[in-house]
């Protein structure tokens, strides 16, 4: 089972089509943890929408401690073996986990997969405009890259599918980072298992 950990803020302009994208998955085999963190507008209300409609969605609701808090909750209530990130403003590709959960399932030498994503915007209709690819180079190289700046090297938490087991191994987002969690966090899991890419077609879509 793979677990898409969400945290979400403030997130109603965006928060639709995520969950939209998380629930045409053609991998069925997930349960999405929505965590609240403390949101002001009418975020919640649209998660409910999704909560009556699909039981394999999950909300629970907090104070504001920040993002890294929320994924690090979200990785302790989750149930199954198989971790993704996602924000509010992310969307997956519907064969998103299908392609990565193959992968871990045949490759047990692989701790995470990564994948392509690219940059967009929406439009009026609630389509996504594609912007630019962002494509990733050599996996053990993937952190540097995007510290340096090299070329299309960078991260998105939102592209990775990873073993819980790995997690288990004490790896969390540090809540004490302000800007660089997700970067510190991809450097500590680079030391811990084998990642592996993606490159033949773009999963996922930063808003």
């Amino acid at each position: 089972c793979a677990l898409p950990i969400l945290p979400l803020y403030n997130g109603q302009a965006t928060i639709y089509n995520t969950l939209k994208s998380v629930s045409d998955q053609t991998y069925g085999n997930w349960e999405c943890i929505v965590i609240d963190d403390g949101s002001l507008d009418g975020s919640v209300n649209v998660v409910r929408g999704f909560l009556e409609s699909d039981k394999r969605f999950r909300l629970i609701s907090i104070r504001n401690y920040g993002v890294s808090f929320a994924r690090n909750l979200g990785v302790k209530e989750s149930r199954g073996d198989l971790i993704a990130f996602l924000d509010s403003d992310d969307v997956w590709l519907p064969r998103k986990l299908e392609r990565q959960a193959g992968i871990l399932a045949t490759r047990l030498d692989v701790g995470a997969v990564l994948c392509n994503f690219y940059v967009s915007w929406p439009l009026a209709d609630n389509k996504l405009r594609r912007r630019r690819i962002i494509k990733l180079g050599r996996e053990e190289r993937i952190a540097w890259n995007w510290l340096s700046f090299r070329g299309n090297g960078t991260l998105l938490t939102s592209s990775l599918l990873v073993r819980k087991s790995i997690l288990s191994q004490g790896l969390a987002f540090d809540t004490d980072l302000s800007t660089c969690a997700d970067l510190e966090f991809f450097f500590r899991l680079q030391n811990l298992c084998k990642i592996i890419n993606i490159r033949s077609e773009e999963h996922t879509s930063e808003l």
